[in-house]
């Protein structure tokens, strides 16, 4: 090691001369003309008259600091998301619960049926889609959903 650097080192924080050392490499990846007529001068310049951080830059620890931040927000906005979708199953099973119990406890088969026509007949809004999607995985869905509207209308839960 050259003498000045061992000076230098002796007289100067640790990590005051990590940082100055990360400022410098950061400046010659980025070209920075600050830097361009002696790069090796800069730096020790940069330690000995303690310049200030360029507008812009971050250590490798407040990077990745950072980068943490953000990831555990992402993680925290994936598990409340994850949540909110377990509480709309969770209450689309119970309203599903509802018609089906109610379609359970009317007297018979007709009454049932009855009630399913009348219940399309006056949803237009889902109608088509109802229609179109019999034969579908959606069907069972778009039944529920105009059961449940048309119960709700009738308050019978």
């Amino acid at each position: 090691m050259k003498p000045l650097a061992l000076a230098m080192g002796r007289s100067h924080p640790d990590k005051m001369i990590q940082e100055k050392i990360e400022v410098h490499d950061w400046l010659v990846e980025s070209g920075d003309p600050r830097i361009s007529k002696s790069a090796s001068g800069y730096l020790v310049m940069s330690i000995r008259k303690r310049y200030s951080r360029p507008e812009g830059f971050a250590t490798t620890a407040e990077r990745l600091a950072a980068q943490t931040k953000v990831r555990e927000q992402e993680a925290q906005r994936a598990e409340q998301e994850r949540q909110r979708q377990e509480r709309e199953r969770a209450q689309y099973d119970a309203d599903v619960q509802k018609v089906c119990d109610y379609l359970a406890s009317l007297p018979n088969d007709a009454a049932r049926e009855d009630l399913e026509q009348k219940a399309v007949a006056t949803n237009r809004l889902w109608r088509d889609v109802y229609y179109q999607s019999q034969g579908s995985d959606r069907h069972e869905f778009w039944r529920m959903e105009i059961l449940k509207s048309y119960l709700l209308k009738l308050q019978q839960f």
